[in-house]
This record gives C-alpha cells, sequence and structure tokens, in this order.
C-alpha cells in the first residue's frame, strides 16, 4: 500500500471515529429539551413545516356500451422526466395511428438498444433507415387528438399505462399547451398490466411480449409502437372484460395532479442529497423524506430554531397513527448529526 494510500484510509478512520463520537454524545443527550435561549416554542417551529402531501384519490371510469377502446403506444427517448416521445401508435380495431415525433435532443443509447430509433443530423431513423415524415412532437400531438375526436366517448389503454405511457402522455400534452384539448377528447386511461397480473395471477410474468407468446402463441417486433398495438389489442379484447378495463382505470385529472406531485419531490430529494452523498442517510431514506413533503430546507429551519429535539419532533410526528419520517432511534441520530457536522 502506497504513502497516499495510507495516509488517504487512516483519514477516513479518523473521520469515522470522529462521527462515531458526536453519535454517542447526541445519543446521551437523547430526551433533553433544546432551547434557543430566546423564548423559543419548539411546537411551533413543527407547526410551520407542511403536512404530508395527500395522494389524490384515483377516481375510476365509468365504462359501457358506447365507449370506444383506443390501445395506445409510446416509444420515447429514455424514461427519465426528461425523456421525448419519439413515435405514437394507436388502434380502435379497425382503423390505426401511427406517427414518428423528431426529438429535440439526443436519443439515449440505452433505449435506441430497445426501439431501434436514432436521431442523427437531424433525421430520425428505424434500424438504420430514415424517417422522412417525422414531426414536430406539437404537431404529432395535435394530429392525434383529432383522430380520437371521431371516435369520442373513448378510453386509452395501454401495457403499463399508469407508470410510462399516461405520464408522458399528459407530460407532453401540459409542455404543448394541448392539455384542455386532451382532456375534453379523452374519458381517461386504463392499465392492461394489472388487468392481466390479476387475471393471471399465477403467471411469473406480465409482460407484453410474454403475453403474446404464451397466450396468443406468437411473437412479433416488441418496441415498435405499431406492432406494440396491434398485439395488445389482440390481447384486450381476447381476454379482457369491461369489469376488469374499469377496475384499472384512471382519469386524465389524476396523471396531471400525480405528475405535480411527483415533480415536487423530485425537487425534494435533490435538496436532501447533501445527505445522501456523505452517508447520514440512504436513498430510499431520502426519497421517503420527499414523499412526505420534507427537503433539506426545512430540516434546517426547524434545526437553526431548535435543534435535534425539534428535528425529532418533526420527523416523528404522528399521521395516520404512523410517524411521518421514522421513529427508527439511528436514522434521527444521523440526520441530526449532518447538522451537527455542518454548523459552521
Amino acid at each position: 500500500m502506497s504513502i497516499l494510500e495510507t495516509e488517504y484510509k487512516k483519514k477516513r478512520i479518523e473521520k469515522k471515529e470522529k462521527r462515531l463520537k458526536k453519535t454517542k454524545q447526541l445519543e446521551n443527550r437523547e430526551g433533553q429539551q433544546y432551547s434557543s435561549g430566546m423564548g423559543f416554542d419548539g411546537h411551533n417551529a413543527a407547526q410551520e413545516i407542511p403536512a404530508p402531501p395527500a395522494a389524490s384519490k384515483i377516481e375510476k371510469v365509468l365504462l359501457n356500451k358506447d365507449y370506444h377502446q383506443i390501445i395506445f403506444d409510446l416509444e420515447t427517448s429514455g424514461r427519465g422526466n426528461d425523456a421525448e416521445i419519439l413515435q405514437i401508435a394507436a388502434t380502435d380495431g379497425k382503423d390505426e395511428f401511427s406517427i414518428y415525433v423528431k426529438p429535440c435532443h439526443v436519443i439515449s443509447p440505452e433505449a435506441s438498444a430497445v426501439n431501434k430509433l436514432t436521431y442523427q443530423r437531424g433525421m430520425l431513423f428505424y434500424d438504420g433507415k430514415p424517417i422522412t415524415d417525422s414531426v414536430a412532437i406539437d404537431v404529432a400531438l395535435k394530429k392525434f387528438i383529432e383522430w380520437l375526436k371521431s371516435r369520442m366517448p373513448c378510453i386509452l389503454v395501454a401495457h403499463n399505462c399508469k407508470s410510462f405511457d399516461a405520464r408522458f402522455l399528459v407530460q407532453a400534452a401540459e409542455k404543448n399547451g394541448v392539455m384542455d384539448d386532451l382532456a375534453k377528447t379523452i374519458s381517461g386511461f386504463t392499465d392492461s398490466f394489472p388487468a392481466f397480473r390479476e387475471l393471471l395471477p399465477e403467471r411469473r410474468s406480465h409482460s407484453q411480449e410474454n403475453l403474446v407468446q404464451d397466450l396468443l402463441c406468437k411473437s412479433y417486433e416488441d418496441h415498435n409502437a405499431l406492432a406494440d398495438v396491434q398485439t395488445l389489442y389482440q390481447l384486450v379484447n381476447k381476454f379482457l372484460n369491461v369489469k376488469l378495463l374499469q377496475k384499472h382505470s384512471f382519469k386524465v385529472s389524476w396523471v396531471a395532479s400525480y405528475q405535480k406531485l411527483l415533480k415536487e419531490k423530485n425537487l425534494l430529494v435533490n435538496t436532501l442529497q447533501p445527505l445522501v452523498r456523505e452517508k447520514y442517510i440512504s436513498v430510499p431514506m431520502a426519497i421517503k423524506c420527499a414523499s412526505l413533503g420534507l427537503g433539506l430546507h426545512h430540516l434546517q429551519v426547524v434545526y437553526q430554531r431548535g435543534k435535534e429535539e425539534v428535528v425529532k419532533q418533526v420527523l416523528m410526528e404522528m399521521f395516520d397513527n404512523k410517524p411521518r419520517v421514522s421513529s427508527n432511534k439511528w436514522v434521527l441520530v444521523q440526520i441530526c448529526q449532518y447538522f451537527i457536522d455542518n454548523a459552521n
């Protein structure tokens, strides 16, 4: 081991021992009441922290014989929040809709490996062949909505709809100013993935590809949106009834509110990254804090005004008969330790 490696290891050990020492000191003070010396009321400081965000109740779409089930699918440039829609496809069993979208940014290699779409020198390619009729996303959305209008009332059905297709479609509609038009045109969405999982609980896989192979005894060009909707239409209409489709449906308004909730959570998670990087808390704990409406700035406020005791009070505050974040002593100590170590 080199001298530099030895010194580095020594410093890490010293830092760890110092942190453990401070942690023990904090544990020994457990239960003490702290005061700022300025007439501070810890309870009032805790009350300034907003309550955990309430998740919107999922409202089902009431389906009847007049509804048109539209199977749809999206291909995107990735799975992150900044990913773009590259293809929109849909079918009602009689007619089909398919349009390619020219992206504004590069397509991730991971996405290209799956959907065979690449973007080079201002041109979109599928499997190495140029797509000459791709359009901007706002044009694609307007064309899709116009196609849907002649099929009202309608509901959009997709596999993994709740976690993927509905989320990206609503996000794109909001960004391009056609959200109101989309909400007026469709009654909502249905996710066929949980519907098949409920219908066939004994199966190990409920992916569309495996369902097609096992139930329809065929293979297809998966991750091409048009091929996806053609095969999913066969699966849905052969195996799923209206009751199952309605049970796993949700309205456009829920997707919009859930999107807003996710955006706020991601912002709060980002504020907690200093605690994650220095290993005061884990990534799942940071996500849990953010999901319950707490970011670093919230914890800083209560620590500055009430030290460790009020931080613990906020983290342990009871909501729905359980602690807001955690009652685990080690978790509480570690979060407080961050503020002690970074007091100056």
